[in-house]
């Protein structure tokens, strides 16, 4: 079990390398692959609602071995849905559709989500608070064993 966990972490590591690489090699085909609303962020948005899904997955099954953990694992499961929600500003795009000139006033990039909200400029930068959330629980929350105790406890 610890072995799969290995593996998404060396993959993650992989993939953030050749970003770092490609952002200083070829600057035009970073801009390409990170451009807001394309190919990146719908691939973020993908993965953050399939481990969302799997995390509700996990919890159904858990919930009778230890409930706790089991609500843990739900919130974050919820949590990874609303994230991947957000990522792709709740189908606007996708859909095309346009928001309301007094969402336009408080978002600044004019879109249906929270986390562009005026008031997140400066100390309250929601990727600050996404990378504290997963520094401070995603690392035990990850350790979860199959009976829903935390491994190693």
């Amino acid at each position: 079990m610890m072995l799969r966990y290995v593996f998404v972490f060396i993959v993650a590591v992989f993939v953030s390398t050749i970003l770092l690489i490609t952002s200083q090699v070829t600057p035009e085909l970073y801009i390409a692959l990170t451009e807001e609303g394309k190919n990146l962020e719908f691939l973020t948005a993908i993965f953050y609602l399939l481990g969302g899904i799997s995390l509700l997955y996990v919890a159904a099954k858990q919930r009778k071995v230890h409930l706790l953990s089991s609500i843990f694992i739900l919130l974050l499961g919820l949590f990874f849905i609303f994230i991947g929600g957000e990522e792709e500003s709740w189908g606007q795009w996708m859909f095309n559709y346009d928001v309301s000139e007094s969402v336009k006033q408080v978002n600044t990039q004019d879109e249906i989500n929270i986390h562009n909200l005026n008031i997140f400029k400066g100390a309250l930068n929601p990727h600050f608070i996404l990378n504290l959330f997963i520094l401070l629980f995603g690392s035990p929350a990850s350790r979860v064993g199959s009976r829903g105790h935390l491994l190693g406890a």
